[in-house]
């Protein structure tokens, strides 16, 4: 062989079998790239255009240092009391209040007034730092509803009261230095809230039929145990006003969890009623209503100014002596409605009206008041 003649070496010593697998297989994922763009295209699937325009909409860099919105803590253990609200928790207390009015000048026999303040929701931990040592904690039990309540009576009321049912002013304060109830303070304690605990249940009757009974008695806040301390309970708080004798509050104290079965019902029960009223033919409805209910008129002829003992003395056939009136009143359940003139009319007694009170115009100021006695027709007047 000639020197002219060389055999063909290729261009590259370092060309093998491997490079040429390597440069296949980056051929192969190429072709895959181009095939996924092309799905891309027919809808299949995002380009990688496509998803690197989505990625710029949210880019870290894009949100910024303000944030997005308001942020709310939620505990997730708290059983709702932080957004308390039972409106007919609140409707059954101010008729508890209103019952207990009547009930407490009864036991006392002293004029009385009890207002119902409102409710609230801490843990029991934070009601029991707020009450002072001693203090009468009347532990109760509520069936159906599950758990313990307690009827909650300050020192300073329960002293009043007591002053007051023995015959005191129950203006004086109680002595600082009593670290202890006294026996009869106790006695009289188990009978005021046997008397509460009643009107409870009555006030309780509209939402749920429950019958009471006391439990126990203690005048120490760190001995009570109704619940866990870390448990939230309902506060319903009431102020008794003795006439002459001041005031105290007194509170109805309940767990959240013992109200749990009957939330709902508690929760509902105002909503009804508000709904009832807020129908726009409801007072059109009450009103007709109203103007076809029977009232009694009694007219007044006279009065006669006497003591006791001529009105002890009085005998059959005695004769009371009274001038005759100027005018006469009339009136409805003890109120003054109208005035007239006594006389008569085709043979009847009657009453002429001259004065109508403000109360009747209020009535039906668009029409004439009139009034008929038995056995004369409306148009004899």
């Amino acid at each position: 062989m000639s020197e002219d003649e060389q055999p063909d070496v290729p261009e590259s010593e370092d060309a093998t079998p491997e490079s040429d697998e390597a440069e296949s297989v980056e051929t192969e994922a190429a072709s895959a790239e181009d095939g996924e763009s092309a799905e891309g295209e027919d809808g299949a699937l995002l380009s990688n255009d496509e998803i690197d325009a989505l990625l710029e909409d949210v880019a870290e860099d894009d949100l910024g240092d303000e944030p997005i919105g308001p942020c709310r803590v939620i505990d997730l253990a708290d059983r709702g009391g932080s957004a308390f609200k039972m409106a007919g928790l609140d409707r059954v207390s101010a008729k508890f209040a209103l019952q207990l009015r009547h009930s407490l000048y009864a036991f006392l026999r002293h004029r009385v007034d009890v207002s119902f303040d409102g409710s609230s929701c801490p843990t029991l931990d934070e009601y029991l730092a707020s009450c002072t040592e001693p203090t009468s904690f009347n532990t109760m039990r509520l069936d159906p509803l599950p758990g313990l309540g307690t009827v909650v009576l300050p020192a300073d009321l329960l002293f009043r009261v007591v002053d007051t049912l023995f015959g005191g002013s129950g203006a004086h304060a109680r002595a600082e230095t009593m670290a202890e109830f006294t026996p009869t303070e106790v006695r009289v304690a188990q009978s005021l809230v046997e008397t509460t605990l009643t009107e409870y249940v009555r006030a309780w009757s509209e939402v749920l039929p429950i019958t009471a009974a006391l439990q126990g008695h203690e005048s120490n806040p760190n001995m009570v145990v109704i619940t866990e301390r870390s448990e939230r309970v309902v506060v319903s708080q009431f102020t008794i006003a003795l006439e002459g004798a001041g005031s105290g509050q007194f509170a109805v104290v309940m767990p959240l969890a013992m109200l749990e079965p009957v939330r709902d019902a508690l929760a509902t029960d105002i909503q009804e009623d508000a709904d009832f009223n807020a129908s726009p033919d409801w007072a059109k409805d009450f009103r007709r209503e109203l103007m076809g209910a029977e009232a009694r008129i009694i007219a007044r002829l006279g009065t006669v100014d006497t003591t006791v003992r001529k009105l002890g003395n009085l005998q059959v056939g005695d004769v009371l002596a009274i001038n005759e009136p100027d005018h006469v009143d009339l009136l409805v359940e003890g109120a003054l409605f109208l005035q007239g003139r006594y006389g008569e009319t085709r043979g009847n007694v009657a009453v002429r009206i001259e004065t109508v009170a403000d109360r009747v115009l209020e009535l039906n100021p668009s029409e004439p008041t009139r009034l008929s006695l038995p056995n004369e027709s409306p148009q004899s007047n």
